[in-house]
């Protein structure tokens, strides 16, 4: 069968009209198998729909029009005299409609075309009417007053989906806003890196400029989703790093693990400023020996990203360096919006190592 019409007759059968019908078909039911009437002659059903139609209109009035119109908005007073002329009209036709019946249905059976039964007598005096009206009206209080607690309670519902809804919409803003900055970071930094190599006319230029451009097209295409595949970003991290090698001479102590113990996907680009950061500060500071061990895994759906590089103290003094500047800030932001509390950040800065520990609980 077609996944599109199952979803489609699923997303009816859910709706707020369909629940309203099945709660009318099933109380109708329940009249019609609880009467006592035999006969079902076709006056019995012409005043049944009639008493339907003024339960209809007590209950929809009441919750379409008096409730969200007055109540709602605290207009007590009016809510008031609106509710009880309402519930008056009503119980007043109700007790005439079923007088009217008395001509065509005996009184032994009149309840039988009602909802709520009452006394009825074939007297048309003022005084009577008022008397059977009052067995009406008190039934269609307590009538309505359910339904009134059924309609803020739909409200409530509503109103939590708005707000959820608002809040995803401001955390994909919020996502997009970050993404943006990261973007143009790295780029600058990149681009620093590529006039380093352009002023010592190093041979590898071109091959990094070729692969800024592979970095880019990613950048611009592959990340507007929110998870991407493992192995793209695996490919997207290598190539960073690759570009980042050109301009070191010895590599020897620069160390990258890269693997997942299953297939799987993940938000695009949470490696990029742990790596950047280890690039930056591990490869400018030292002058003897350059130091980085890099580790993104995945294990048991637990994504680890483990970094340590060397950095000297003595020229890290800037918060900007203490703190790994803006592309770490905006790493956290970014992994409070999309983990909550499924995640721990660990940044450490001891002796002439710069340490960050990420570990992230992942869906």
């Amino acid at each position: 069968m077609n996944t599109s019409f199952v979803n489609n007759i699923a997303r009816i059968l859910k709706s707020r009209i369909t629940r309203n019908v099945i709660f009318w078909l099933f109380t109708l039911w329940v009249v019609l198998n609880s009467n006592n009437q035999k006969d079902f002659a076709p006056i019995y059903f012409l005043f049944l729909s009639i008493t339907t139609s003024l339960m209809l209109a007590l209950t929809y009035i009441n919750n379409l029009l008096i409730v969200p119109k007055l109540l709602q908005k605290r207009k007590y007073i009016i809510y008031t005299g609106a509710f009880l002329l309402h519930v008056s009209l009503i119980s007043l036709s109700y007790v005439l409609v079923l007088k009217w019946g008395l001509n065509y249905i005996p009184v032994e059976h009149i309840q039988d075309v009602s909802f709520i039964s009452g006394n009825i007598s074939d007297k048309w005096t003022f005084d009577v009417i008022i008397s059977e009206m009052s067995t009406y009206f008190f039934g269609f209080i307590m009538w309505l007053v359910i339904f009134t607690m059924a309609w803020y309670t739909r409200d409530y519902e509503n109103k939590e989906k708005e707000i959820e809804i608002v809040k995803q919409k401001q955390t994909e803003l919020e996502l997009n806003f970050l993404k943006s900055q990261l973007n143009p970071h790295f780029l600058f930094n990149t681009l620093n890196n590529l006039y380093a190599l352009a002023l010592k006319q190093s041979e590898h230029t071109p091959e990094s400029i070729l692969k800024l451009s592979s970095l880019l097209r990613y950048l611009l295409y592959d990340t507007k989703t929110a998870y991407n595949d493992f192995e793209k970003e695996k490919e997207l991290m290598l190539a960073y790093i690759d570009l980042e090698l050109l301009r070191i001479e010895d590599p020897s102590d620069l160390h990258f693990n890269i693997e997942t113990d299953k297939p799987c996907s993940i938000p695009p680009l949470l490696w990029l400023p742990v790596i950047e950061n280890a690039f930056k500060y591990g490869t400018r500071y030292i002058a003897d020996r350059y130091f980085i061990s890099f580790e993104f895994t995945i294990s048991q759906n637990i994504l680890t990203i483990i970094s340590k590089n060397k950095y000297n103290p003595t020229t890290a003094v800037s918060s900007e360096n203490v703190s790994g500047g803006i592309g770490l800030m905006n790493l956290q932001k970014r992994l409070t919006l999309l983990f909550l509390e499924k995640h721990v950040v660990k940044i450490n800065n001891e002796a002439e190592f710069f340490t960050i520990d990420i570990k992230i609980q992942l869906n």
